[in-house]
């Protein structure tokens, strides 16, 4: 059964300036695009990819859209669950990755029981100051691109 997984956006944005796209972000987006994965993702993701895109590069959301719609299709788009303290010290205490953690305890809330059956669950993130690779919560473990796809 393919894993659960949450992306950061930071793996986007990796994708997203990359001129040759042939490294571990790219890649691991293209699965995602596959159905290879179980994405769970939220608007909060989106909104924010589509601001640091347009803020690095000029992207506006069609752009966005373009780039990632195959990968957004895929997703389950759920909630994030209110923001508490816990969340942020599971981020390393920033609170603007909070909604990376929320998303994936999420799950556990949302009407996805078959999300939370299943035994593999991973926050994918290249910022790996607040998602040190091994670390985890709620059942997901923080890995880098790379080590997710064992490249």
């Amino acid at each position: 059964m393919p894993p659960v997984i949450v992306i950061d956006t930071s793996v986007f944005v990796a994708d997203g300036l990359s001129a040759r796209r042939s490294n571990a972000p790219t890649r691991l987006l293209m699965l995602a695009a596959a159905g290879q994965f179980n994405l769970v993702l939220c608007e909060e993701i989106r909104t924010e990819l589509a601001a640091v895109l347009s803020r690095k590069a000029g992207w506006t959301a069609i752009d966005v859209q373009r780039r990632f719609g195959p990968v957004f299709d895929r997703a389950s788009w759920l909630q994030p669950v209110p923001e508490e303290s816990h969340h942020r010290a599971a981020v390393q205490g920033d609170s603007a990755d909070t909604v990376i953690v929320r998303v994936a305890e999420a799950i556990y809330v949302s009407n996805r029981p078959d999300l939370v059956a299943l035994p593999a669950k991973f926050v994918v993130s290249m910022n790996t100051r607040h998602f040190p690779p091994g670390g985890a919560y709620a059942g997901f473990v923080f890995v880098t691109p790379h080590d997710l796809l064992g490249s």
